[in-house]
């Protein structure tokens, strides 16, 4: 008998871009499972481009149990309180604290402190994607048993079957940054960094590229920044590239740069 697994993908559907890295790893657990052929489980995915305020607290328990789930996946990294009442295992996938660390930085964060403080204790089953992760989540819930915490790292094996071309993507050289632009990756400060870096140096056509899901007030923010440096024509935002296109950024880029406050990985 096939295993029935719910899987909150939270804002990842079918055929939506892989802007994020949550995205990605989303994606590639759902290809895994399509490569097997569902042998040995039968995924239903719950995943919508509208959620709704209530879709986590009420829709999404209402769909676990209409479909008799066995295992439930939180990839969103929050699980419903209703779930405690439906006989099923909860797994939660936490990515980083950064919302305890940095509380300053989010919009609602003590709407995601109360979340994953629920979720943290509803939880068969924690997964991250380090020690370091694990570390801060056993210090900032002393009293949870460690035992149900894994450490799962992150692959690159959808990348390495990519022919890398031997051109570079753009016509001139370029730093590169590849991420969710969100006020937790501190990039006002990379901004400044190379605005500062551009001014000592003698080449000034080296441009700084940003790949990623932007979110638009922050993103409004790193503009106004931009414009008040002058860097308009140095500074190159994109929000969605393939794969392939991923690769080849990175093959040709002069260093990749990465100022986040907090990292999982």
């Amino acid at each position: 008998m096939k295993l029935k697994i719910g899987i909150d993908a939270g804002d990842y559907y079918p055929n939506s871009p892989i802007n994020s890295g949550i995205k990605r790893i989303v994606n590639q657990v759902l290809l895994q499972l399509k490569s097997q052929h569902y042998k040995e489980v039968i995924p239903h995915i719950y995943s919508f481009k509208n959620r709704g305020l209530l879709f986590g607290s009420i829709r999404l328990p209402c769909y676990l149990y209409k479909n008799h789930d066995q295992i439930f996946w939180a990839f969103s990294g929050q699980i419903p309180w209703l779930t405690k009442f439906l006989p099923i295992n909860k797994v939660l996938f936490l990515y980083d604290l950064g919302f305890y660390q940095y509380p300053q930085r989010f919009s609602y964060p003590q709407r995601l402190i109360q979340q994953t403080n629920q979720s943290v204790k509803l939880a068969d089953k924690i997964i991250v994607s380090s020690q370091i992760t694990k570390d801060q989540l056993i210090k900032q819930f002393p009293n949870i048993n460690a035992n149900k915490i894994s450490v799962c790292y992150l692959g690159i094996d959808h990348l390495l079957s990519i022919n890398i071309k031997s051109t570079s993507p753009l016509p001139y050289q370029y730093f590169l940054y590849v991420g969710v632009v969100k006020p937790l990756k501190n990039l006002e400060k990379l901004i400044q960094i190379y605005d500062q870096f551009l001014k000592q140096s003698p080449n000034k056509k080296i441009k700084l590229v940003i790949i990623g899901k932007a979110q638009s007030n922050y993103k409004n923010s790193l503009l106004q920044l931009i414009n008040l440096l002058k860097q308009e024509q140095n500074i190159i935002f994109k929000d969605v590239v393939t794969d392939a296109e991923l690769v080849n950024y990175y093959q040709h880029c002069i260093a990749l740069l990465n100022v986040s406050l907090v990292e999982g990985f």
